[in-house]
């Protein structure tokens, strides 16, 4: 019985570990409910430049090496950090870019969109914080 107990609680585990390893945060007067990949995905790349109710839209990521920016491009965009740079790279010579997608210390993105009304954050931990609110990803 204690067995299949600790069974049953590794596999619990494993089960939240294999979710999502970061957590998308908005400003608190974001009227957004939840967000789903292809949208995130849309945003993270670019290719959405204004949420429903036309607010700009401000991607917030870590530095290069931050694990919740890692995760998201990875889980949300299928790529690798490398491919990411590549991408924006691109994108920024051929003006293809809509949205804007800004690199800030992982300590402040939190801060930033706590102030910014289209701000999206990706980040670390399952808090939102002071000014923001977590929009679930679908």
């Amino acid at each position: 019985m204690k067995v299949r107990i600790l069974l049953l609680t590794l596999a619990s585990a494993a089960c939240a570990l294999a979710q999502q390893s970061f957590t998308v945060v908005v400003n608190k007067d974001n009227p957004a409910t939840s967000i789903s990949k292809s949208q995130l995905r849309k945003m993270i790349l670019g290719d959405t430049a204004a949420w429903p109710n036309g607010a700009k839209v401000v991607i917030f990521l870590g530095p290069v090496g931050d694990a919740a920016r890692t995760a998201a491009l990875k889980e949300i965009c299928g790529m690798s950090e490398s491919d990411f740079s590549h991408q924006t790279l691109q994108a920024s010579f051929s003006g293809g870019s809509k949205a804007t997608v800004k690199t800030l210390p992982a300590a402040a993105v939190r801060n930033v969109v706590a102030v910014s009304p289209g701000g999206l954050g990706i980040v670390e931990g399952t808090t939102a914080g002071g000014g923001l609110k977590i929009l679930p990803v679908e």
